[in-house]
């Protein structure tokens, strides 16, 4: 887990010399306009909370459909716990469900996109 004393040691190995403020190095500082819609899941206990939340209003002010899930008593990077951790499971989830609602409705029938492949033949 990230602790909040780590930030600026941690900051300076993924920057390796670069200006914080490109929006290579952080997306605060991108223009988010055109981004398709986003799930942002954070946990309150999160190294990056005030990050996630600055970035959902940066999206939201900038025109693009974001949802914020602020999950209680989670750490960075959670999810990957899905083993162990029931609220990784609910995570991942959630992460489904709303990659589904964004693109079950525009899909085409899978026919209409192209032919179904027959298994092959087993020797």
């Amino acid at each position: 887990m990230l602790r909040g004393t780590e930030g600026a040691r941690l900051a300076s190995y993924y920057l390796a010399g670069a200006d914080p403020r490109t929006p290579y190095a952080s997306p605060l500082y991108a223009d988010p306009t055109g981004l398709p819609p986003t799930l942002i899941q954070v946990g309150s206990d999160e190294i990056l909370l005030d990050d996630s939340v600055r970035m959902a209003e940066r999206m939201r002010a900038a025109g693009c459909q974001v949802e914020l899930e602020i999950w209680p008593r989670m750490p960075h990077t959670w999810q990957v716990w899905a083993r162990v951790l029931p609220e990784a499971r609910a995570a991942i989830d959630r992460i489904g469900t709303f990659v589904q609602s964004k693109v079950e409705p525009q899909a085409a029938p899978l026919s209409a996109t192209r032919p179904v492949a027959t298994p092959p033949s087993e020797c």
